[in-house]
């Protein structure tokens, strides 16, 4: 299985890297632009995807894959709040996680039940 993480935080994009490359074959990038080249090259099975980043964020991104992506997207943020748009953003991933999160153990758990494994 193939994983996208598309994250600006450093540490965040290499702990699920981390997690993940003991069984999958993961990538990571760490702006909107970059993410968006890899999603494309790579064509993941899962993107775990920041909400705000440079570059593209991740309602932009969506926008540009996801009509011809069959990734499932899991969308992790401490910035999604109540607005229209943000609402309108949840309905097109398949899980959110809200950031900060304590157990990365248990979040990568969440991540890969949407996927079935």
């Amino acid at each position: 299985m193939k994983i996208l993480i598309i994250d600006d935080e450093v540490l965040i994009g290499r702990t699920f890297s981390r997690f993940f490359s003991k069984s999958h074959e993961v990538r990571v990038a760490i702006d909107g632009t970059d993410g968006l080249k890899q999603w494309i090259d790579f064509q993941p099975d899962l993107v775990i995807l920041d909400f705000i980043m440079p570059g593209l964020n991740a309602e932009q991104l969506l926008d540009k894959v996801k009509p011809f992506s069959k990734a499932k997207v899991c969308l992790i943020s401490a910035y999604i709040g109540d607005t229209e748009t943000e609402t309108q953003i949840l309905k097109r991933v398949d899980l959110f996680i809200a950031k900060p999160f304590e157990d990365i153990v248990k979040v990568c758990d969440k991540i890969l039940k949407i996927l079935g494994a």
